[in-house]
């Protein structure tokens, strides 16, 4: 479904150096550090999904500081194209990081103008597909720049999130948790407001979001020539105040789907 849009809205321009400061090299951690938290274990899934990296052509939509997009060029990738709506980030990703092997641009995610067609072995977004706002207009051209038998790899924030935050006290009880999935079937646009640890300080934010049922995203795929093939479902794994929280809930949703 496509909602009213208001530009970059969803985007992180505002909050990009306080992101960049919490996110940083991230996956670079070894072994997987409180820092990162479920992070490496969703990216690892995406990873498996699109199977060997090396040789392949992959873009990266809503990339962010382009961590995952190091990730993906360190293990091989032939090339690597990668985008983001905040000029800020990009900028960070550039100046910041390792650029050897990515070609940046900022573009909002449903702007594929000179983005090669027929051409990608995969295309992946890392938690960020829910501050697209045009699910169909973001597909066609997903659909229009992979390959045919590329890939589509995109991680969700899990319909039982909630319940496995009450699981590792995260929220108060259950029928807290509960309160939260009023409106799960309906598509919306919300305001989310965080406290993130940045360095062991805890920062305020506040930044836009939409809500979809998960079936919006399966319909979207099927409509517009992806076949969703697999989807994974990690247990939760959270880094928070020094400790890994563990619950057998699932707080995240690896899916892929294959171009037809």
């Amino acid at each position: 479904m496509h909602m009213k849009k208001e530009r970059n809205k969803t985007s992180f321009e505002h909050i990009a150096n306080l992101w960049d400061t919490k996110i940083g090299d991230t996956l670079a951690h070894k072994p997987l550090s409180n820092k990162s938290g479920s992070m490496k274990i969703t990216v690892d899934a995406v990873l498996g999904m699109v199977g060997t990296i090396k040789r392949k052509r992959l873009y990266e939509i809503a990339c962010g500081n382009g961590f995952l997009s190091r990730y993906v060029v360190e293990r091989g990738a032939r090339e690597m194209y990668a985008s983001d709506a905040s000029t800020q980030l990009i900028h960070l990703a550039q100046t910041q990081y390792p650029t050897k092997g990515i070609s940046y641009s900022v573009r909002s995610a449903t702007d594929f103008k000179g983005i090669p067609k027929n051409y990608f072995d995969a295309v992946v977004i890392h938690q960020g597909i829910f501050y697209i706002d045009d699910l169909d207009k973001l597909l066609r051209g997903v659909c229009g720049a992979l390959k045919k038998g590329g890939v589509f790899v995109f991680t969700l924030i899990h319909p039982l999130y909630y319940v496995a935050q009450a699981d590792i006290g995260e929220l108060g009880n259950l029928k807290e948790a509960l309160e939260k999935y009023d409106h799960y079937l309906k598509d919306r646009l919300v305001k989310v407001e965080k406290k993130w640890d940045v360095n062991g300080k805890g920062e305020d934010v506040a930044y836009w979001q939409y809500k979809r049922p998960l079936s919006s995203y399966v319909n979207a795929c099927g409509k517009n020539g992806l076949f969703v093939s697999e989807i994974y479902e990690p247990a939760t794994r959270i880094g928070k105040k020094g400790k890994i929280h563990r619950s057998g809930i699932p707080s995240s949703l690896i899916i892929k789907a294959v171009k037809m």
